[in-house]
């Protein structure tokens, strides 16, 4: 993400942007770069206000490529961790290696953040589905959350809905720093 969030100065639709650190592939000849840019916007915020719980939802619905073009997409984050400026350096590796091979839709949607750079140890919430063990049904699919996603703050995602995912703090305001690697399961939406 390339800049912060704050759920004290947060609007509803202010911009928010990120950067691909790998090229990804979307579609048959169709690239998001590393000079590209998710674009995206900040749908919903609730501050905290006496100690009370704070939230920011977000939505990323459009890349634009290197050539300026503008695409509509389907983005929701599978996961989140801190900026790599945060982390023990001597545990992180190069930005190629916190791609997330094997965490997309077309890999089941796993979740699950990649064995190479980020390791469990360092993003500070482990990823999961959603699961109420009252309810004997499996979990539901492309439903993902992390508790203390980063220092305070949870996250969660549904793939089924508009929003690229919500991030939730207690009783302060949520704060997202610039820098914080986002995954994201990523689709072209169809022309209308």
């Amino acid at each position: 993400m390339d800049k912060s969030l704050d759920a004290r100065r947060a609007k509803e639709g202010d911009v928010v942007t990120a950067r691909p650190e790998a090229k990804v592939e979307i579609g048959a000849n169709l690239d998001i770069e590393t000079s590209s840019r998710l674009l995206g916007r900040v749908d919903a915020v609730q501050p905290s206000i006496g100690k009370s719980d704070s939230v920011i939802t977000v939505t990323f619905d459009k890349a634009q490529l290197k050539d300026g073009r503008q695409i509509s997409i389907k983005a929701t984050i599978l996961w989140i961790g801190q900026p790599p400026s945060l982390l023990n350096p001597t545990e992180i590796s190069a930005p190629a290696d916190r791609t997330t091979p094997g965490v997309g839709v077309g890999a089941g949607m796993s979740g699950t953040p990649p064995t190479q750079g980020y390791q469990g140890s360092e993003i500070a919430g482990l990823p999961h589905r959603h699961h109420d063990p009252s309810v004997s049904a499996p979990p539901p699919t492309g439903v993902f959350s992390q508790k203390d996603a980063i220092p305070g703050v949870n996250f969660s995602s549904d793939i089924r809905k508009p929003e690229s995912g919500s991030f939730t703090a207690a009783g302060h305001n949520v704060r997202i720093d610039g820098g914080t690697v986002f995954a994201f399961a990523l689709a072209i939406k169809p022309a209308p």
